[in-house]
């Protein structure tokens, strides 16, 4: 079985998404790789940014200004297919 996908290119001129491919099992996958989170600034009861720690994106905005963390992995979208 081989996952393959689109990632984000750490490239920051990058204008389009990274390609993968690997065989399951040889990469580690975790829950988080797909998760992202949108910080409300408006929310009574704001949570701490670090909360969502292992998260492929969390994203805010802090004095008017957007602002991001991603992890060096962060997938947009894959599917995996049996051979």
């Amino acid at each position: 079985m081989t996952r393959v996908g689109f990632c984000m290119n750490p490239d920051p001129t990058a204008t389009l998404p990274q390609a993968f491919a690997w065989l399951v099992g040889d990469f580690p996958e975790e829950w988080g790789h797909g998760m992202s989170v949108y910080h409300n600034p408006n929310a009574l009861h704001p949570i701490p940014i670090e909360f969502f720690e292992g998260f492929s994106g969390r994203h805010w905005i802090a004095n008017g200004v957007y602002d991001n963390l991603l992890r060096d992995f962060s997938p947009y979208s894959s599917l995996r297919i049996c051979k």
